[in-house]
């Protein structure tokens, strides 16, 4: 399980070093797409997988459908995790998230979320339910 926020930084070569409490997870075969908001999912391969048989059980007949799952897979990507620990993401990747130096990691269950520091903080100071407002909402 992936749980916690990490201080990380990105080298000149787009490298970022996997938390060490992350490692035991996240260690090999991994797929870094684009998040929802602008940050970066990491998922293990058996995680992605499990995604995208769900969505290849929506129907493709629905543009909403169709535009979801285009934006999501093309903006997807293989990586390893090499022996320091760090994977190594796309321009592309970087410039979606509008990552530079300084990042955060968080943990997401079964996902990791790779922020900009600067959109992580304003994503925080943003209009967003407190977790009093959010916890009426979900079911536990």
């Amino acid at each position: 399980m992936l749980v916690g926020e990490y201080n990380c930084t990105m080298d000149n070569s787009r490298r970022v070093s996997i938390p060490a409490s992350f490692k035991k997870v996240l260690n090999s075969d991994l797929i870094v797409s684009k998040g929802i908001e602008k940050c970066l999912y990491v998922f293990r391969r058996e995680d992605w997988e499990v995604i995208a048989q769900k969505l290849t059980q929506q129907p493709f007949t629905k543009a909403s459908t169709r535009q979801f799952v285009r934006a999501f897979t093309s903006g997807s990507y293989e990586v390893e995790v090499d022996v320091k620990g760090r994977i190594c993401l796309t321009q592309k990747l970087v410039e979606y998230a509008g990552l530079e130096k300084d990042c955060i990691i968080l943990g997401n269950y079964s996902r990791a979320e790779i922020w900009s520091e600067k959109a992580y903080e304003e994503y925080l100071n943003g209009d967003i339910p407190t977790m009093s407002e959010l916890s009426e909402l979900v079911e536990i």
